[in-house]
């Protein structure tokens, strides 16, 4: 390689960066153009808490992430932006969060806490058949309706 056709591809590099941020700069001033939220580029996740601490890792949209407890602890999950949360214990139908489900000696209430998070609580009220499953989506209220899904096995 000649020293001559290193020049040359530093400047076509160049000009091509200059290009591309040019584009950029032209779609922004028309009302186009992106938007990174987050240091990650995601536009809607939810974190999940468990005793204020942060547990797992965050579920993005068109993910689902799997979570335990133990029967009679409580987690909390929160969307980065408003959502409407449903859950469906062992495969029943999908709740609105607000709403308790039992089955058999276990207590399940999903409580909405803000525009995007909620607590699940679960309460042993006798011998239950362990483990339970509760899949519980949040579909963002904004934008093009993002959905994320946590199954949590309460144990």
């Amino acid at each position: 390689m000649e020293p001559g056709d290193r020049v040359g591809r530093r400047s076509r590099r160049a000009g091509t960066a200059a290009a591309l941020l040019a584009l950029l700069a032209a779609f922004a001033g028309c009302g186009g153009g992106f938007v990174v939220v987050g240091d990650s580029g995601v536009s809607f996740q939810i974190d999940t808490f468990v005793d204020g601490f942060a547990f797992g890792r965050p579920v993005h949209a068109g993910e689902t992430v799997t979570v335990a407890i133990q029967a009679g602890q409580s987690i909390e999950l929160e969307a980065s932006r408003p959502a409407t949360w449903r859950f469906s214990v062992a495969g029943g139908p999908f709740l609105a969060a607000g709403t308790t489900a039992t089955v058999a000696g276990l207590a399940i209430t999903v409580l909405p806490l803000s525009t995007s998070g909620v607590r699940v609580a679960t309460t042993l009220t006798g011998p239950a058949p362990l483990p339970v499953s509760v899949t519980l989506t949040a579909s963002s209220d904004l934008g093009n309706r993002d959905v994320a899904t946590v199954q949590l096995q309460v144990r």
